[in-house]
């Protein structure tokens, strides 16, 4: 049953003193309640009157007792069944007596749906356990209009105060009449809907000791649109209790299983302090801390320090602009980070780097006696940054420059083997010996690989040129020349094994097909994971040797009363044989000889579309609607090999987008149930600019959606806190002046004239990756044009929605605005925004 409400579920009501019954004007259209849960009748006994009146001087109200009963679980031991004969419920009990009916009700769209009660006993209606209504004594009826969100249960409850003879009757009127999809049911039932992603419990976060023996799992808890955060805690698999207030922060030692944490003294002092989790004993390692962050050296002797060394102020009028960057986030400031050194055992405090340009940690040892930083420098081809690697002896000072200049390393750790580092970087680094492409075709630089750094060599070795997985998160064995790693594997998010002296690759087999979070005991031996798939929420997982287990089934609590559609994989052949992969999503309750409106979801940039469950694009969401969902992962997306991946640079929806139009067109004939008139698309960020785009290529779609998409790409690439470097990726060697032709001929805002698809624009205000004016100058032109067009601000808000109730609102308006357009029904829309004159 649903936890979450939207902000709306009544309209308005109204007490109506009449005589049974109440009239209809569309008897037809209305669905009678047949079929009640009710508890026991519980006879009414007056309390002992000690005094005839209270504290404030007013007598007893028998009709008081309606606020205290709870809305229970239709699985409630209980609720019974309870017929209505032609509607009515006839009460027979021979004393006064208390009981509380109830029913649920279920649609797969907004719906406004009037309430009839006639009675002629006192009642209290509640939505969810809210009251939106009661009546007094005598013959009353009331009249209740109710907004109800799709396919979310909302709990109805009737809780009356009956004799011998009253009776009882609730009918349901919706507007939309013979179109309604509502149902009224007698159990907990549902399709996955808005609330799963607005309350409840979900997972993220492991981190595990350094035996395995111990780890923690984050949890977060939404009720009401307020978030709560604990830390589960686990010892040999089983929960052991949870991390709260100080304990949150809490972080493991590199090598004891103990959690540590800092806490602030009097006299703006802090301690450290070590918690043991067999005993949450605490103990006091450092009495006064220096300031700042900090991160413990392997041998847990030392801690490396970040010391910030302020930079010049923002000026309050004018200022000059310092460099490229700096005019990104005009609130922000230009501090260095430094490197410092604290020894536990003297408490003294050294420099480690000192200069105007920031260092900034990148491994530590195994010994802990020597770490790994790096320097940015500008540089004046693209990427325009690249960086200095360098180790450092933690007691000579004395340092080791790896290598220089390089702008295709994203991360360096510590083997097992001395001299040697495992590398993370594009198929570009290291001279491009990772590349797995012809001559003079650019790589995605974002499709992850693995490479063997020999310190005496000087030299690289690639490891996964021809391993077709994007490679994501690392960790590195203590004692054994190995590695565990994550990686974007087509659609799916998967864990694998690297043996480092024979570069052999071998799959991690886990249960779920997308690795939320994953974390590994210092040996590697022990793995625990959270996951998710296609069609399933939240599991914990631990895995030892070839065994897996489950170690907290979340899924199964939050889905237990949910009903879900199918998903089944899908691959459309393009006119030239290219494959075009993606999967659909059928609606809860099937049915193949119905039409359903089809959704299409894509991204068409560096991430797949993966097989994530629960969120703010979720396809079961979707679904539980009454649609279809098509999610593909066209070319130019990382995990199906870099020949795939490549194909996004410098093409700015060139194929993409032939690709996505095919497909759908592909789909719609091969799937009789498609309802090919009624097609939505939608995307976020390049996904975004993906909506736009396709839009000035076709007709195909009857609404779409855009989210901080890109209208303009020079604009995005001169402004966009990522435009200059991401370009670098996606129009590699291209600008403005040597190539103004990708930038006029992918730019959307070029051809808004040939957009006639109904359009939705969203975006945060404060979006500092795409400036908020991509969404804007769409909007103007198609405002100009005469389009059918809207523009959505989020106020106070980034590249993504995150704020719980602006996300509602946000989310809310999507739904709406495809309600309208792909199901004819402009209801939602227009409840949320009225029309007006300007």
């Amino acid at each position: 049953m649903s936890t979450f409400s939207p902000k709306s579920l009544l309209v308005s009501s109204a007490l109506v003193l009449s005589a049974l019954p109440l009239s209809v004007s569309a008897q037809t259209d209305t669905i009678p309640v047949q079929r009640y849960k009710s508890t026991a009748p519980e006879t009414f006994v007056s309390p002992v009157m000690s005094d005839s009146v209270n504290l404030y001087g007013k007598k007893f109200d028998p009709l008081s007792l309606l606020k205290e009963t709870p809305v229970l679980s239709f699985a409630s031991p209980r609720l019974s069944d309870l017929a209505a004969t032609d509607g009515w419920v006839t009460f027979r009990e021979d004393a006064k007596s208390l009981r509380t009916l109830q029913v649920s009700l279920l649609t797969t769209k907004f719906e406004e749906v009037t309430l009839l009660v006639e009675s002629d006993a006192p009642f209290r209606i509640t939505l969810d356990g809210k009251e939106i209504g009661e009546s007094k004594e005598g013959t009353q009826s009331g009249n209740y209009t109710l907004k109800l969100i799709p396919s979310a249960n909302r709990t109805l409850a009737v809780t009356t105060l009956t004799e011998k003879g009253n009776r009882l009757r609730l009918r349901l009127v919706p507007k939309l009449g013979k179109e309604t999809t509502l149902q009224v049911r007698t159990d907990d039932k549902e399709y996955m809907s808005l609330d799963f992603d607005l309350s409840g419990e979900a997972l993220s976060g492991v981190q595990v000791s350094p035996s395995g023996r111990y780890f923690t799992v984050q949890s977060r808890y939404i009720k009401d649109l307020e978030t709560s955060m604990t830390r589960l805690l686990y010892k040999d698999g089983k929960k052991a209790g949870t991390l709260a207030g100080d304990l949150y922060a809490a972080a493991w030692m590199p090598k004891s299983d103990l959690l540590y944490i800092t806490k602030e003294l009097a006299g703006g002092r802090r301690s450290l302090i070590t918690i043991d989790p067999a005993t949450m004993e605490r103990t006091t390692l450092v009495e006064s801390l220096p300031e700042g962050d900090f991160v413990f050296t392997t041998d847990e002797k030392g801690l490396v320090f970040f010391p910030k060394v302020k930079g010049q102020s923002r000026t309050e009028y004018v200022e000059r602009v310092q460099g490229r960057y700096d005019h990104r986030d005009t609130k922000g400031n230009r501090d260095v980070t430094l490197l410092s050194h604290y020894d536990i055992a003297t408490g003294m405090l050294r420099p480690l780097t000192y200069g105007y340009k920031g260092t900034y940690l990148v491994a530590l040892s195994p010994d802990g006696k020597e770490l790994i930083y790096s320097v940015p420098r500008d540089i004046e081809t693209s990427p325009f940054e690249a960086s200095d690697y360098i180790a450092l002896d933690l007691r000579t000072l004395k340092t080791d420059t790896l290598f220089t200049g390089e702008y295709n390393v994203s991360g360096l750790e510590y083997t097992a083997r001395p001299g040697v580092l495992l590398a993370t970087g594009s198929p570009d680094a290291f001279g491009g010996i990772g590349r797995d492409l012809p001559e003079g075709v650019p790589a995605n630089t974002s499709d992850m690989q693995l490479y063997l750094y020999d310190r005496k060599a000087k030299k690289a070795k690639a490891l996964t040129k021809d391993f077709d997985p994007s490679v994501g998160s690392v960790l590195t064995s203590a004692d054994t020349f190995s590695a565990l790693f994550s990686a974007e594997d087509r659609d799916y998010k998967s864990l694998f094994r690297i043996d480092l002296s024979t570069g052999v690759i071998t799959p991690v087999k886990t249960s779920e097909e997308y690795i939320s979070s994953f974390g590994a005991s210092n040996d590697l031996r022990t793995v625990i994971y959270e996951g998710e798939s296609a069609n399933n929420s939240d599991r914990l997982y631990a895995i030892t040797g070839a065994k897996e287990r489950v170690l907290y089934d979340l899924a199964s609590k939050r889905l237990s009363d949910v009903t879900l559609g199918e998903v089944k994989d899908w691959t459309f052949t393009m006119p030239n044989g290219d494959k075009v992969p993606g999967r659909y999503y059928l609606p809860a309750d099937f049915d193949p000889a119905k039409k359903y409106p089809l959704l299409v979801y894509y991204y068409g940039g560096t991430s797949p579309s993966g097989r994530m469950f629960d969120w703010y694009y979720s396809a079961p969401m979707y679904a539980g609607q009454g649609y279809v969902f098509l999610t593909l992962n066209p070319s130019g997306t990382p995990g199906w090999g870099q020949a795939y991946s490549a194909r996004h640079v410098n093409a700015w929806g060139k194929i993409t987008a032939e690709e996505i139009i095919e497909s759908v067109k592909g789909f719609s004939e091969e799937m009789p149930f498609v309802d090919a008139d009624h097609i939505g698309c939608f995307g976020a960020s390049y996904g975004g600019f993906m909506t736009q785009y396709l839009l000035t290529r076709t007709d195909l779609f009857a609404a779409a959606i855009s989210h901080a998409g890109i209208s303009n790409i020079a604009s995005y690439w001169g402004q966009g806190t990522w435009g200059i470097g991401y370009s670098t990726l996606a129009s590699t060697g291209s600008y403005p002046w040597n190539n103004p032709a990708l930038y006029t001929e992918q730019s959307p805002i070029f051809h808004a004239d040939k957009i006639n698809t109904p359009l939705l624009l969203t975006h945060g205000d404060s979006d500092t990756n795409v400036p908020y004016g991509e969404s804007v100058q769409m909007y103007n032109a198609l405002k100009i044009l005469g389009k059918e067009v809207e523009l959505l601000r989020v106020f106070g808000q980034d590249h993504h929605i995150l704020e719980l109730h602006r996300r509602q609102e946000w989310m809310e308006t999507m739904m709406a605005w495809f309600q309208k357009y792909l199901k004819g029904d402009p209801s939602w829309w227009n409840d949320l925004y009225p029309e007006i004159r300007y």
